[in-house]
């Protein structure tokens, strides 16, 4: 009896254990999330939907063989928005840009990209709501699968810091399976960007009306300082210009361009807009003079670009998405202004410091009863 019992429980163990780790291998396989074989000769895969959601995990892993000598940093807008192959930024430039990122985790991921390559250029798109108090870390974001600690000093094991979750739960073998059973167009995230595929929903009048509501109500829920008049993103900002000056990497700043609907929303609530301008542009002056800040908000025709109605059926606009997120032409201009392109826009996009940001604040509320008007 006691030898059946033994052979029974060998057996029981054998087989859970070939069930374990057939998932682990079918999971490796497919990698639903681009970290295990992603961009190898023999990587078949050609559309990885759930890199949408899994954004930190497949980027933090994605950088290290790239070598990049410029990296595009950002929450959403940037991921969108700017191309990384664009003329002016050197050739191996990548978009680390993070969905709903904050200033503190912008930090952490070229922390841990400069374990690999040291970069060149760093252009950062930034916004108030980056530097709201109150945000709290996505919960995809993960201190263990970076390369180095906060202080900057390196972490081992990082890179199997991940194998549990990606190879061995059950959400990453559901994950597999809807990515083998994906029948959309391919989603790769080209250089860190966003494929248009995941884009396309926003093509229709009906859904760029209800993500734009949804982003007019977001809007009013920013957090200039917590109870105890602190803002930590503003700390982690210092600590950012701290960190590309002490390794002599050329910085740009710029504000988003958001669409005048959602810069409305913002600027209700003036004297806080206001002071979060200053006090990035001072703050970027203090620590990394030598950095370069611009301000794309405005008032034109580009931001004031015609919503659809809501008797449209696509929705026709050629500049944005919705009222939050701007295309890649849009994300071409903000560049070709930059980096002083012959064609540039010469309307869009202002040189600012603490010297003259006053003038630019009373140049967007110009340009906001003009509109209005």
């Amino acid at each position: 009896m006691k030898t059946f019992a033994s052979r029974y429980l060998i057996v029981m163990v054998l087989v859970a254990s070939l069930v374990v780790f057939g998932a682990a291998g079918f999971n490796y396989f497919v990698d639903p999330y681009g970290i295990w074989h992603f961009g190898s000769a023999g990587d078949w895969i050609k559309a990885r939907p759930r890199l949408q959601d899994f954004e930190r995990l497949h980027k933090a892993h994605e950088v290290e063989h790239l070598k990049a000598e410029g990296y595009l940093l950002g929450n959403s807008r940037v991921v969108i928005g700017l191309d990384p192959r664009h003329p002016s930024l050197p050739k191996n430039t990548y978009n680390l840009a993070l969905s709903a990122c904050t200033v503190y985790e912008m930090l952490r991921y070229l922390q841990h990209a400069c374990v690999f390559q040291q970069p060149k250029l760093v252009v950062v798109g930034t916004d108030r709501e980056m530097f709201d108090a109150a945000t709290p870390y996505e919960t995809s974001f993960s201190e263990n699968r970076l390369a180095v600690d906060p202080q900057d000093r390196p972490r081992a094991g990082w890179q199997i810091s991940d194998a549990p979750v990606t190879l061995f739960s059950a959400s990453s073998l559901v994950d597999s399976i809807r990515t083998l059973l994906y029948k959309g167009g391919p989603i790769r995230y080209p250089n860190g960007c966003r494929d248009l595929e995941l884009e396309k929903p926003l093509t229709l009048a009906k859904n760029v009306l209800i993500e734009s509501d949804r982003w007019k109500k977001r809007a009013s829920l920013y957090a200039p300082v917590l109870a105890d008049g602190s803002n930590p993103q503003f700390d982690a900002f210092r600590e950012f210009l701290r960190f590309c000056k002490s390794r002599h990497i050329q910085l740009v700043i710029y504000v988003n361009p958001v669409h005048s609907v959602l810069l409305d929303v913002l600027r209700a609530r003036e004297k806080e807009y206001d002071d979060w301008l200053r006090r990035m542009v001072i703050t970027a002056d203090e620590e990394y003079p030598e950095a370069q800040v611009w301000d794309f908000a405005a008032y034109n025709q580009i931001t004031s670009e015609p919503l659809p109605a809501w008797t449209m059926v696509d929705s026709g606009m050629k500049y944005y998405w919705e009222i939050s997120h701007y295309r890649q032409n849009v994300g071409n201009m903000i560049l070709d202004r930059i980096f002083g392109r012959p064609d540039a826009p010469q309307n869009f996009g202002w040189r600012i410091n603490r010297e003259n940001v006053s003038n630019d604040l009373a140049r967007l509320k110009r340009e906001a009863l003009t509109k209005r008007n």
